[in-house]
Parts: C-alpha cells; structure tokens; sequence
C-alpha cells in the first residue's frame, strides 16, 4: 500500500465524521443515499462498500444484505468503524487501497458512496469494480453535484468561481473533482457500464454550516423536491451494470 496515500486518507479520518447529524450534515446525504440505493440493492445478496469512513453506510448496508465486506485504505476508519458497528459474522473489513484490492469472490452489489471524487482515476476504479461483479450485478455510485444549488447560489455570491471548482470543503476532505450528471455518466460509460437509474439526493439551497441542525423534516422535504429537480441536488445517485443492460432514466 502507498504509504503517502494511507496517511492522506488517516488525516481526512481524523477531521470528517458523518456519523450523526448533531457531528455532520453530511450524515443527512449518506442516510438519503442508502435509502436510494436500498430501493435497488439485492436483499440478502453479497455487497462490497468500497470505503467505509466512519461507518454510517456501514451500519445501514449491514442490515439489508447477507454479506458485506468493506475494502478501506484508512486503518483510522477502520478502527472507527469497528466501534460503532456491532460485530457480525457476515461482516468483514479489509485494509487496502481499492487500486490494490483484488477479492477472491463476486459481489451481487458494489456500493462507492462518496468514492470516486477522491480517487486518481476514477475510469480505473469503476472498471475494476465490474469485473468483481457476479452475473447481473449492480454498481451504486453517490457523488457530490457540482451543479447543486447551493454551488449556483455561491457562484453568483462570488465565493466561488466555476462550478466544478473545488471549495474549502472539497479541499478539506480530499475531493480531487466535482461531477455533474454529464460528467458521471461520461465516466460509468468510460468504464463499459451502463446506467440502469440514477436521481438527485437532496435540494441543498446552502452550505453544510449553515444547514446544520435543520429539523428532519425539511431536510426530508427538501429531499422530495429534489425529486423534481435532480440536476440542482446537492449529491447524484446512479446505479449502473454491464454494458447490455437496459438504461433508462
């Protein structure tokens, strides 16, 4: 493993925990991202969550699926993960970095929930990924929207000059892009997969900061608008197979 790349990774574990909504708002994408990926996963099935920061979609992935195992390149996470997610025989963690990664089964599902902004080559990764796949198995793929609205308000506030630019936050915890839907898909059809669904994950109007704290309930129903304006969400959710499969919207 690169070991320069292990203490990148450790670091950003040290600063970012999504594992409530009191600690981080960002937990709210991850609860809405799961709940979209939930609609389409094999109940039951194998999963591997390539990464696994702090254990949220862990913990949640755990309860719907028969086996999962989590490739992780932050030991740091690891460790926190194990403390907050209650140990299970059909759950197992491996430390490595997923361009080193190389499992000996397949996986019913794939789960890369806040993976491919961080990753060097995300065409590479997602290529991998569908060789893992057993026959009609699913990649589920969550990225921030560079698109978002609260992206478009902050252009226009001037605190931020393009769209696909990388802000403090992006900085913070390790973003090396920003997608949109063009360029995501761009990406899944790069790697000679096909798009089956994707959606947009929460109407976010502003920052992280200034949404926290915000009552269940709006976040919800900012969540359900988003439903009709998928391109101003705050994160897209896309889940994609092999090439032949059928892609619709």
């Amino acid at each position: 493993m690169s070991t320069s790349e292990e203490r990148k990774l450790d670091a950003i574990a040290g600063t970012y925990d999504p594992f409530s909504p009191e600690m981080e708002f960002d937990y709210w994408f991850v609860r809405l991202g799961f709940e979209a990926i939930a609609k389409l996963i094999t109940r039951g099935g194998s999963a591997l969550e390539l990464g696994c920061s702090t254990g949220l979609m862990t913990s949640l992935l755990a309860r719907v699926v028969g086996r999962l195992v989590i490739c992780e390149g932050s030991s740091v996470n690891i460790e926190i993960a194990c403390q907050r997610v209650a140990p299970a025989a059909n759950l197992s963690y491996i430390h490595s970095l997923w361009e080193e990664f190389n499992p000996d089964r397949s996986f019913d599902d794939i789960v890369l929930a806040g993976a491919l902004e961080h990753v060097a080559d995300p065409v590479s990764i997602l290529t991998r990924a569908a060789g893992w796949l057993s026959p009609f198995g699913r990649i589920h793929v969550v990225v921030p929207n560079a698109r978002s609205l609260h992206r478009r308000v902050g252009k226009y506030m001037g605190c931020l000059g393009e769209l696909h630019d990388l802000n403090e936050s992006d900085v913070r915890i390790g973003h090396r892009r920003v997608y949109d839907r063009d360029s995501l898909l761009s990406h899944i059809h790069q790697a000679g997969l096909s798009v089956l669904h994707w959606e947009g994950i929460l109407l976010k109007p502003l920052s992280n900061a200034q949404m926290q704290g915000w009552s269940e309930s709006l976040v919800r129903a900012l969540h359900e608008v988003g439903r009709e304006l998928p391109d101003y969400c705050g994160e897209i959710y896309a889940c994609c197979g092999p090439a032949n499969s059928e892609e619709r919207r």
